[in-house]
């Protein structure tokens, strides 16, 4: 890290206005290829003069709870920022409504949630992916949670492979999307690993880029039927799909409730869609700058929750804009005190078809919670280490057959 980035950083962290750095040294820092005195060099100017306006407002802003920052999205375009999220609606890979039969197995237990739960201490957050110009969010949220369930259940350290999931994940009905890197719901990559499998990073590494799934599944065929070779976790010849690895099964939460998600979060992390438009300067704090009426348009990993030193509640969640950005790759969204208020904080989506519809396309749904964090979790459930298989649930899932 060179010592322009490191003053770049240095000085994201800096309270109130204190955060002035010139475009020059930006430039230097992130090491961007813009030509001085180019049409485009002027044009990302302009974009990092008005990003340093906001940021300087938002820190001048008495009584606030988080902290503006400069980052590598600084001098980024909206359609660039816009390729970061894109979340999408859920439909099975035959385009049926996914199943859900596990929902009340995993989020329905008996008793008041934890208080607090992390989840950052296992090595599945170890790394904090980069998801690039590619919109593989909700690829990236999906192989993540897997992973992490993996590890907590299966005893077992695996890096489920992002890659396999752009390349080979199919969306027949568009919903709002067409996969790949132009974005997708996260069921459909649940979908997928459990009819089919899916192969760790080191069969599959991330490349930023739509790929052919041939290629990908050639790759993660390689030793089929081996099973003394612990990176095939492509399901063999007596195993079907991710029961080869543990996965029984996924469930989408009750939409806009809390007390199922944080029940789901003590068996380990969710994947969740938010409305992220507004975290581009996100630097560190607790993020409460979410209108309630919100576009849901990104895929993230939510960690936990918790409470900071000053009694403000929290849902920690892990993003795929790299280590750099934010808290360590993380950002701490605002949470309300009562699940009934956090229930109640509700507004708007005017627009699913642009993240989270299929067609017919409704007009508008409810969101709930500080950036719509509510509105859509989802959840993947393996067996436990003792190897006890969910088989009716399988079959379940599998249409009874």
């Amino acid at each position: 890290m060179n010592t322009y980035y490191v003053t770049i950083m240095l000085a994201a962290f800096a309270p109130a206005t204190a955060v002035q750095q010139s475009f020059e040294d930006f430039v230097m820092a992130f090491d961007r290829p813009y030509a001085v005195g180019s049409k485009e060099f002027e044009q990302r100017r302009a974009l990092f003069d008005q990003r340093m306006q906001y940021i300087e407002e938002q820190n001048a802003r008495p009584n606030r709870l988080w902290t503006a920052g400069i980052n590598h999205l600084t001098d980024q375009t909206e359609e660039e920022l816009r390729m970061l999220r894109g979340w999408r609606r859920a439909r099975s890979a035959e385009g049926q409504e996914v199943v859900t039969a596990l929902l009340a197995e995993r989020a329905d237990r008996h008793g008041p949630p934890n208080a607090t739960v992390d989840w950052t201490h296992l090595d599945a957050f170890s790394r904090v992916a980069n998801q690039g110009a590619c919109g593989s969010f909700w690829a990236v949220s999906a192989a993540t949670v897997m992973s992490a369930h993996h590890e907590i259940h299966m005893k077992q350290i695996l890096n489920f492979s992002p890659q396999q999931l752009v390349d080979c994940v199919q969306n027949p009905k568009k919903c709002g999307g067409s996969c790949g890197c132009d974005g997708a719901p996260v069921e459909l990559a649940f979908d997928y690993a459990l009819r089919s499998g899916l192969s760790d990073t080191l069969q599959v590494p991330y490349t930023a880029r739509d790929q052919s799934c041939a290629s990908a599944e050639l790759i993660a065929s390689h030793g089929h039927g081996h099973s003394h070779n612990k990176q095939t976790v492509l399901a063999d010849d007596k195993t079907w799909g991710g029961a080869a690895f543990g996965l029984q099964g996924y469930s989408k939460l009750p939409e806009n409730s809390a007390g199922p998600l944080m029940q789901a979060l003590m068996d380990g992390p969710v994947s969740i869609s938010v409305a992220a438009s507004a975290w581009g300067m996100y630097s560190h704090g607790i993020f409460d700058s979410c209108e309630k009426d919100a576009e849901i348009d990104h895929a993230v990993v939510m960690v936990g929750y918790g409470k900071d030193n000053q009694g403000n509640n929290y849902w920690n969640v892990q993003n795929s804009w790299g280590g750099h950005w934010g808290e360590r790759g993380h950002i701490r969204i605002f949470r309300h005190d009562t699940v009934e208020e956090e229930d109640a904080y509700c507004g708007i989506d005017h627009d699913p078809s642009v993240g989270t519809a299929c067609e017919p396309y409704p007009e508008s749904v409810q969101v709930c919670g500080m950036c719509g964090i509510l509105y859509d979790s989802v959840a993947p459930h393996f067996e436990d280490h003792s190897g006890k298989k969910r088989t009716h649930m399988i079959k379940k899932l599998r249409g009874g057959q």
